[in-house]
């Protein structure tokens, strides 16, 4: 009878001792993946702390962020001038406005500046003495 007893009580340990690894188990799992879930939530504050400084020192040591993203922003570009024409125009419209009035009156300026010169060596005493020896 002893050992009847004693092989129930062992193998009411080893169901216990296997219960209890399970509870373990899954106390671990949800303890691991709170732990995760807060590295997720403090990842953002850390990226954000020393990305400016990490893309600065990338830039300067190979240039390879411009490498990277000039295709990204032409794409991007190429995309809204499809799809966005009338806001893009809306927008560049008094950047363009401007540089034209810029270029026209920079031509108009140098223009006058050269029709000036002209008249001014045409009419001087120089030209008018040589006009007469000629």
């Amino acid at each position: 009878m002893k050992t009847a007893m004693s092989e129930q009580d062992e193998d009411l340990k080893q169901r216990a001792a296997i219960d209890l690894n399970k509870l373990r188990r899954i106390i671990n799992e949800q303890a691991i993946a709170n732990q995760n879930q807060a590295h997720k939530d403090q990842a953002r504050d850390y990226v954000a702390e020393v990305i400016t400084e990490a893309i600065n020192d990338r830039q300067q040591k190979d240039a390879s962020i411009s490498r990277v993203l000039r295709p990204i922003v032409e794409q991007s570009v190429e995309h809204s001038a499809k799809h966005h024409s009338k806001q893009l125009v809306d927008h560049l419209y008094p950047l363009i406005g401007k540089l034209v009035r810029k270029f026209a009156s920079a031509f108009v300026r140098d223009f006058i500046e050269k029709t000036n010169e002209i008249i001014e060596n045409s009419v001087s005493m120089k030209n008018i003495g040589w006009r007469y020896k000629a």
